[in-house]
């Protein structure tokens, strides 16, 4: 494989990893599978099935957990950023975020389960707001109950460089 098709894998890789984040709220993860909106790569590419990776293509997932304490999480944010605020400039480690925001720990473990029963291997962030999961494309399609698509992306006018293959 060439270097500029393992680049272009790699980053492939990436790219569809971060299109796949995962909203799960309460039990039954395997019905809580949603999309990311606004994630259709074929508004703005062609389709090109020749272009579609092996299965058997390695691939890493990031699963962000919803929180019941989002709004804490984000006023306090914002209090660590305003001089007047006893929270100003004091910054916490991941594991004080995943104690004080972080995921429930039946939601943690529910996702951990699905993903290992699915054959990944998983690691569970120390913010406890993202697990991340390393497995194959296919096991991919099957746990998450999706098809992954090669595409075309044009070159555009004025851009550098060539055009190229991305797969979501």
């Amino acid at each position: 494989m060439s270097t500029r098709n393992a680049y272009l894998l790699s980053f492939s890789c990436i790219t569809f990893s971060l299109s796949l984040v995962v909203s799960l709220t309460t039990a039954n993860a395997q019905q809580q599978l949603a999309p990311v909106p606004g994630m259709a790569a074929g508004a703005i590419a062609e389709r090109n099935e020749d272009a579609k990776p092996s299965v058997n293509q390695p691939l890493h997932l990031t699963f962000a957990l919803k929180s019941s304490r989002r709004a804490e999480l984000e006023n306090f944010i914002s209090s660590q950023h305003n001089p007047a605020s006893p929270n100003y400039h004091k910054w916490l480690k991941p594991e004080e975020v995943g104690a004080r925001f972080g995921a429930s720990e039946a939601d943690i473990a529910e996702v951990v389960q699905y993903a290992k029963s699915q054959n990944f291997k998983v690691t569970v962030w120390p913010n406890h707001l993202f697990i991340g999961a390393v497995g194959t494309l296919g096991q991919a399609e099957n746990a998450l109950h999706v098809t992954v698509h090669g595409y075309n992306r044009p070159r555009t006018p004025g851009a550098i460089g060539l055009s190229s293959t991305f797969f979501a």
